[in-house]
């Protein structure tokens, strides 16, 4: 009882403390590959070498004897049995209503495209590649300054419209509105990139040829 009441302890800890976790366990620990020959690499690899995942910490609790090999196994398995389960459910409900922050890039994206005169799907190729929504308005000759108050424009309208509506009361209104601008500004003047395709997501989700034998 008492190794069972532990390793829900530990699984507890690592899905709410994955910050805290990720700053005791020390970075150059790296993953513990199978032919446990992988040394000191993430000291001199990119920077995602330095991400401390979920098997990295599980690898090191099996290594220093908190817990077995089987028990990392069977956590690792009802992980992703709790995802795979998660996924079919997200399926079955049907696709989910996008949140308001997603809404909002989107619509300042076509905001902004269409003010430059580009499609959005140009727009999203330039911020991958390493340009700001000021950068592609520069290069067609539009101010960045003008795509700006397109986008505090049709925020704007949006807000106002709601308040008229009863979906946001006036001082709700207000506070939005006065924060469009420094949105806007932030929206049209970082520079983008594409992520590193060389950097694994962090190991929060085992895959699916974790092992399940024990030891």
């Amino acid at each position: 009882m008492k190794k069972l009441l532990a390793t829900i302890g530990i699984m507890a800890t690592l899905i709410t403390g994955a910050l805290v976790l990720n700053s005791v366990v020390p970075a150059s620990a790296g993953t513990i590959s199978q032919d446990a020959t992988a040394q000191s690499t993430s000291s001199s690899g990119p920077a995602c070498g330095s991400r401390t995942g979920l098997k990295d910490v599980l690898n090191n609790l099996v290594a220093d004897g908190t817990i077995t090999a089987d028990q990392q196994a069977k956590i690792l398995d009802a992980l992703k049995a709790a995802k795979d389960s998660n996924k079919a459910a997200r399926a079955a409900d049907g696709p989910r209503e996008q949140g308001p922050k997603i809404k909002a890039i989107k619509e300042a994206a076509k905001v902004a495209a269409d003010k430059i005169g580009v499609s959005v799907e140009d727009l999203k190729a330039a911020v991958k590649g390493g340009q700001s929504v000021a950068d592609l308005a520069t290069a067609h000759n539009v101010a960045p300054a003008d795509v700006e108050q397109a986008i505090v424009d049709a925020g704007t309208t949006k807000v106002d419209a709601a308040v008229t509506a009863g979906t946001l009361t006036p001082q709700q209104g207000g506070f939005l509105k006065a924060r469009l601008p420094e949105m806007a500004n932030k929206f049209v003047n970082k520079v983008g990139g594409a992520k590193a395709d060389a950097c694994p997501p962090a190991g929060g989700a085992p895959d699916s040829g974790s092992s399940s034998s024990g030891g």
